[in-house]
């Protein structure tokens, strides 16, 4: 996994880079969320959408031979393709200003699900993505009321009806602690 707001490979592409070794990253459009335009990327570097700026960051970075996105409509895969057959990089200052966004959004690594959904199915209909992405709207961008909305529509499979049977423990790409995460949502959104 590796992408604009993800980097905790970082030190392993360095890793790779210094001993020759190739590379293929994951998640480069961040699971989906870095399809969608975003006024915090917006006017960064020359990308015409927030994918192509995230795919660009990826294959700016010498180590990465290939960058892997999940595509599904044909319009994604041709985007992608045009991305990764340009030849200008990102630049240092644009790379520069994207550090700097970086730090604003640390706050985003806390509870960094993707919506892969590998941690599904949960055997008591828990909706673990649904429920995850309500607690970012209300950690990432202060929107509690957007948030309590997002949780209150889940209906059933909300946080609260977790049993802790543990079915989901171990199966989350990005090691979040999925019980002790559910606990804190049914917390704060509940």
């Amino acid at each position: 996994q590796y992408n604009l707001l993800d980097r905790t490979n970082d030190k392993v592409l360095d890793y790779a880079r210094e001993n020759d070794i190739g590379i293929a990253t994951m998640g480069s459009i961040a699971g989906g969320r870095l399809s969608s335009p975003s006024s915090v990327y917006e006017g960064v570097a020359d990308a015409s959408t927030t994918a192509e700026l995230a795919l660009r960051f990826v294959l700016t970075n010498t180590a990465v031979g290939t960058a892997m996105s999940g595509m599904n409509a044909l319009e994604q895969v041709e985007e992608n393709a045009a991305t990764a057959s340009r030849d200008d990089l990102l630049t240092k200052d644009e790379l520069k200003k994207i550090e700097g966004l970086q730090r604003e959004n640390e706050k985003l690594l806390d509870l960094y699900c993707t919506g892969c959904k590998y941690c599904l199915p949960c055997p008591h209909g828990i909706n673990i993505p649904g429920n995850f992405s309500a607690m970012n709207t209300l950690k990432v961008h202060g929107l509690a009321d957007l948030a309590r909305r997002q949780y209150k529509r889940l209906k059933d499979g909300k946080a609260s009806e977790c049993a802790h049977c543990g079915e989901c423990a171990g199966k989350c790409p990005q090691d979040i602690e999925i019980e002790k995460r559910l606990e804190e949502a049914a917390e704060a959104l509940g």
